[in-house]
C-alpha cells in the first residue's frame, strides 16, 4: 500500500471525452503498483456530457472532482495534495487529459527517482514524463502559456542518464534537470511533507512554476524523462468548435505578481497557444545575435601598450590588486600558505600575492589563454618573480589536476569570477575547489548581490558572461549542492576609502566557502 500512487488528472470540460477516456484507460496499465485515480473537471460539464464511468476499470479506482466556479483555479490541486496526506502513499502525480503512457511506464520513471536514491549525489523530487520532443519544451517552461521575460531561472543542470526498460530492454533516456515541466509529473511524498504544497491563489499554469520554484529552495533535483512510447494528443485534444476556453484576465495577471513577490521573477501569461512560435521565432534571432565568431571577438579586444590591463575592467591597476592582497593578509594569508586564485587572469592582484608567498605556494588557473599568456610573458618578468615558481593554467571547467597531489589549499581567492558565470558553473567551481581544500581552508569569493536573478549576457571577447547578479537565496542553494557552507562577509574593502561598489541592490560582496 505504500508504494500507491494516487493520480490527479486536470481534465477541462470542453475538450471531447474521448481524450479523457484514452488517458485513463492508459494510466490503467502504466504502473503495475496500486493505483487511485482523481479527475477534477475544471468548470462545468456541457448539457449532456458523460464521463467515463468509474466502474469500467480494472486497476484503478477512479473519483471525480468538479470545479464549477472558476476554471483553470488552482485550489483543486492544492485539496487533491492534501487528500493525498492523509493517505500512506508513497506518489503524487498530476496529469494532463490529453496524455496517453504505455504499459509500466510510470513503473520505469519511478524505478528512475528510486535509482537516483541509492546514488546519494542528491535529492530526487520528481519525473517529469514527455514524449521525444525538441529539448526546449524541457526548459523552465512548456512556454505554449508561459513567456520568459527576464529573471527566470534556467534548467541548471543538464546531465543524460540511462536506465533498463524492464519491458523491452529498450535504453530510453532521462535527463538530470533543476527546472522543468511537462504534461505529466510524478512527485514523491517527501516534497509535500517538506512544505511544497500548490499556491491555491494561482492560475493552474502559474503553480507549476511555483512548484518548482518551492522544490528548487528545498534542495530537490528532478529527472526529465523521455519515453518514446508516451504520446501527448493535444491537436486531437483541442476544445470542440463551439465551446472556447477563456481563463479570466485578472486571474493570470494575479499570478504574475504572486510570482514575482515571492520569487522576483517577470512572467508573461498567454493564454493563445499562437504565442509559442512568435516566442521561439524570437529566441532564435536572440541566438543570432549573441553568437559571435572570432574574429568578431577579437576585434573586440583591447588593444595598445599593457592591453591586458585594461581587459581585466575598470579600476586602477595597482589599487585594486593590493585591495586584494592586504584583505587575505587580514584574513591570515602567511608565506608558507598554499594559495589558489581562480580566474588569476593577467595577475592584477597575483603580483603581490606571488611576491609575499613562500616559492611554489601559489597556484592559478582563468579560462582566456591571451591573458595567461600576458600574465607569464608580462608581468612576472616585469615584476622579477620567476624564482617563485608559479603554476598557472589554462581551463574552463575548473580543472585543478595540474597541481600536485600532496598540495591542499589553506586559501582560495577568486576576485570578479561569480559576478560573470551562470549558476551552474558557480557550483561547479563550489565542488573542484571543495576537494582540493584543507579541512580548514577557506574560499573568498565575490558575487553581485540583487534581489533578482539577472545572468547576463555573452561577453564580448571573453569566454564568460557579462555582470550576473544573484539573489542570497540563490549562492546559499548552490552551496548545499555542492556540499559546502557559505558565510555572507558582506562589504569587503575600500581603494583610499573610497566604496569598492556602491550601489544600491547590486553590491559586489564577500563570501566565505567552507567544507562541511
Amino acid at each position: 500500500m505504500k508504494d500507491a500512487v494516487t493520480t490527479c488528472v486536470l481534465h477541462h470540460p470542453l475538450r471531447p471525452v474521448d481524450c479523457l477516456d484514452r488517458a485513463l484507460r492508459s494510466l490503467d496499465k502504466a504502473t503495475k503498483r496500486e493505483h487511485h485515480v482523481e479527475v477534477i473537471v475544471q468548470g462545468p460539464l456541457m448539457e449532456g456530457v458523460q464521463l467515463p464511468d468509474p466502474k469500467s476499470f480494472e486497476h484503478i479506482q477512479l473519483v471525480y472532482f468538479h470545479n464549477k466556479q472558476n476554471l483553470g483555479n488552482a485550489l483543486p490541486l492544492n485539496h487533491s495534495e492534501q487528500r493525498f496526506l492523509k493517505t500512506d502513499h508513497m506518489w503524487w502525480a498530476k496529469c494532463d487529459d490529453d496524455m496517453s503512457f504505455p504499459s509500466g511506464g510510470w513503473d520505469n520513471a519511478i524505478d528512475a527517482i528510486l535509482a537516483e536514491d541509492k546514488k546519494g549525489e542528491f535529492k530526487c523530487g520528481c519525473a517529469f514524463l514527455a514524449v521525444p520532443m525538441p529539448m526546449w519544451s524541457a526548459r523552465p517552461r512548456n512556454f505554449s502559456r508561459q513567456k520568459r521575460t527576464g529573471g527566470l531561472p534556467p534548467t541548471l543542470q543538464w546531465e543524460e542518464r540511462g536506465y533498463a526498460n524492464r519491458n523491452n530492454n529498450s535504453r530510453p533516456r532521462y535527463i538530470v534537470c533543476d527546472f522543468a515541466d511537462h504534461g505529466c509529473t510524478v512527485f514523491r511524498r517527501s516534497v509535500f511533507e517538506d512544505g511544497c504544497a500548490a499556491e491555491s491563489r494561482l492560475f493552474t499554469g502559474g503553480v507549476d512554476f511555483d512548484m518548482c520554484f518551492q522544490m528548487l529552495d528545498k534542495g530537490y533535483k528532478s529527472i526529465f524523462v523521455t519515453d518514446p512510447r508516451s504520446a501527448h494528443h493535444h491537436d486531437r485534444c483541442k476544445p470542440f468548435k463551439y465551446g472556447v476556453i477563456r481563463y479570466d484576465p485578472k486571474q493570470t495577471n494575479r499570478s504574475g505578481q504572486i510570482l514575482l513577490e515571492k520569487w522576483g521573477v517577470e512572467i508573461e501569461f498567454l493564454t493563445k497557444f499562437q504565442g509559442l512560435p512568435q516566442y521561439m521565432r524570437k529566441k532564435q534571432e536572440q541566438k543570432k545575435k549573441d553568437a559571435l565568431s572570432d574574429s568578431q571577438r577579437y576585434a573586440a579586444m583591447p588593444t595598445g601598450d599593457d592591453w591586458h590591463r585594461k581587459a581585466v575592467g575598470p579600476g586602477e591597476w595597482g589599487a585594486m590588486g593590493r585591495l586584494q592582497f592586504n584583505y587575505l593578509v587580514s584574513r591570515g594569508l602567511q608565506p608558507e600558505s598554499y594559495l589558489l586564485e581562480v580566474g588569476c587572469g593577467p595577475l592584477r592582484a597575483g603580483v603581490h600575492i606571488i611576491d609575499y608567498l613562500d616559492a611554489g605556494r601559489y597556484f592559478g588557473i582563468d579560462n582566456e589563454h591571451t591573458l595567461l599568456e600576458a600574465a607569464q610573458a608580462v608581468e612576472i618578468p616585469r615584476a622579477g618573480l620567476e624564482g617563485k615558481m608559479p603554476m598557472l593554467s589554462l581551463t574552463d571547467s575548473f580543472d585543478l589536476s595540474f597541481v600536485p597531489g600532496h598540495v591542499s589549499f589553506d586559501f582560495v581567492w577568486a576576485h570578479s569570477v561569480f559576478t560573470q558565470l551562470p549558476r551552474e558553473c558557480i557550483r561547479g567551481c563550489m565542488v573542484k575547489v571543495r576537494e582540493r581544500m584543507k579541512p580548514s581552508g577557506v574560499f573568498y569569493a565575490t558575487f553581485n548581490e540583487s534581489p533578482r536573478i539577472d545572468e547576463g549576457n555573452p561577453h564580448p571577447w571573453r569566454n564568460e558572461r557579462t555582470t550576473t547578479r544573484y539573489p542570497r537565496r540563490v549562492i546559499q542553494r548552490l552551496a548545499d549542492e555542492a556540499n559546502v557552507t557559505v558565510e555572507f562577509i558582506g562589504d569587503w574593502g575600500t581603494i583610499d576609502n573610497r566604496p569598492r561598489v556602491n550601489i544600491p541592490g547590486k553590491r559586489q560582496q564577500m563570501l566565505a566557502i567552507r567544507r562541511k
